[in-house]
């Protein structure tokens, strides 16, 4: 990421240069700082963008705005197989089309789920939020039917962007841990 900041003032320093103009802003490690909090700034917007409309409007398909057309989602594969039925053996992928998939089965079985975001960081590219998800179990998550429970789990997400988009996500969740909740009824 640095070295494209360093790139990118290079280049206008010689675009200021070959029109006879001057640059009116210094140059050096805190204009190279200055950009890269905007960066992260800009970031840590679109991660609020994305839980507002994707998370908490559940508006899946809006999902294709904030991931990258080469997004991974390695977690997704992992998540959706905590099924025991027919579900497990379907083929997911960890792709936009994956996320999407476990985004709409997550608001299926949980159709008032709400998303807080607790706290948030970004250093150079990445993205970290720290959120609540709180909801009823009202439809069928994979193989196991409503129970009508109340559930609440913590979710740390890393987001990893490249010019405004989101092209890596990595999760530390207790989701496990409620789907062996309501497994147990």
């Amino acid at each position: 990421m640095i070295s494209e900041i360093r790139y990118f003032i290079e280049s206008l320093k010689d675009y200021f240069s070959s029109t006879g103009s001057r640059l009116t802003f210094p140059l050096g490690p805190n204009t190279e700082n200055a950009i890269m909090a905007t960066l992260q700034e800009a970031n840590k917007a679109r991660m609020r963008e994305f839980v507002q409309v994707v998370q908490s409007d559940r508006n899946v398909e809006a999902a294709d705005r904030f991931f990258a057309p080469d997004f991974v989602n390695p977690d997704v594969l992992e998540i959706l197989s905590t099924g025991r039925d027919e579900d497990k053996t379907r083929k997911f992928s960890d792709d936009r089309e994956g996320d999407k998939a476990l985004h709409r089965k997550m608001f299926q079985a949980f159709p008032d789920i709400k998303v807080t975001i607790l706290d948030m960081a970004a250093d150079g590219d990445k993205v970290w939020t720290f959120k609540q998800f709180e909801g009823t179990h009202k439809g069928a998550w994979l193989d196991i039917p409503p129970t009508g429970r109340k559930v609440s789990f913590l979710v740390i997400d890393i987001m990893t962007f490249r010019d405004g988009m989101i092209i890596d996500h990595q999760e530390v969740s207790e989701f496990f841990r409620v789907v062996e909740m309501l497994r147990q009824g």
